[in-house]
């Protein structure tokens, strides 16, 4: 099992000590498998457009029971299915060493007229383990353990450049 580390900006703090609680209190043999991330602002979207990046508020860290980091998954919620948005790079693998801000990239697919919005507040994305394991715990940090790593807050696509 790991332990999800999240360093939430200020304004969506309470949000998410509020949800990592209830997700915590939950039976570990009846959690969902996945941590639920906010949209940490409005975005509007019209059909045809570019990939929209969605930013969570939240920077983290993964780390097993032993406390050695580890790699997990960023996917979105079935619930997205009833939305004219698709993950527009199927789903994402957060490196060991990641340390930036999460975000998720999707594409407006169906032809609506006029702009489409995602609300602040909004869950279209979840934090996943590498196993697929419900998290032992999902912690809301001031910091993030352990040090500076290597690869630091670059994201998609910055080690292949």
């Amino acid at each position: 099992m790991a332990e999800l580390f999240l360093k939430v900006v200020p304004e969506m703090k309470e949000q998410y000590v509020v949800a990592a609680a209830k997700y915590n209190a939950q039976p570990l043999d009846q959690r969902d498998s996945g941590f639920d991330l906010f949209c940490q602002e409005e975005v509007y979207s019209t059909w045809g457009g570019p990939a929209m990046f969605l930013r969570f508020g939240v920077e983290s860290a993964c780390a097993t029971m032993g406390g050695l980091g580890c790699a997990y998954w960023l996917m979105p919620r079935s619930s997205m299915s009833k939305t004219p948005f698709i993950c527009a790079n199927s789903m994402g693998l957060i490196d060991i060493g990641y340390r930036g801000p999460l975000m998720g990239a999707v594409r407006q697919v169906q032809p609506l007229e006029g702009l489409q919005t995602i609300t602040k507040g909004t869950r279209l994305f979840q934090a996943v383990s590498g196993s697929a394991v419900p998290w032992s715990t999902v912690h809301v940090v001031d910091e993030l353990p352990g040090s500076a790593t290597l690869r630091g807050t670059g994201g998609f696509g910055s080690t292949g450049h």
